[in-house]
């Protein structure tokens, strides 16, 4: 299984710029993909972002005003297919 679904979110931590995205919000994003991927146990969630209510029956946690995070999560692995979100404003 992948880290990432979403090739601008994989852009975004591998440290590449990418269009759409504000430096303040590319910053915390990257910031929260790199805490998300270090954590193992879903009660952790809020440590990387704001949870919020499945996203297409996903996990999601919201990381700025306008982006989330979704992903899929396996206890004790940690997320799996992660996208970036866009929120409404």
């Amino acid at each position: 299984m992948a880290w990432f679904d979403d090739k601008r979110l994989k852009d975004i931590y591998e440290g590449r710029v990418t269009a759409g995205v504000s430096s303040e919000d590319y910053v915390t994003l990257r910031r929260s993909i790199e805490l998300l991927r270090n954590t193992r146990e879903v009660r952790s969630h809020w440590i990387a972002g704001k949870p919020l209510p499945g996203l297409g029956g996903r996990h999601a946690i919201q990381v700025t005003k306008g982006w989330a995070i979704s992903f899929d999560w396996i206890e004790g692995v940690g997320p799996l297919r992660m996208r970036l979100e866009r929120l409404g404003d």
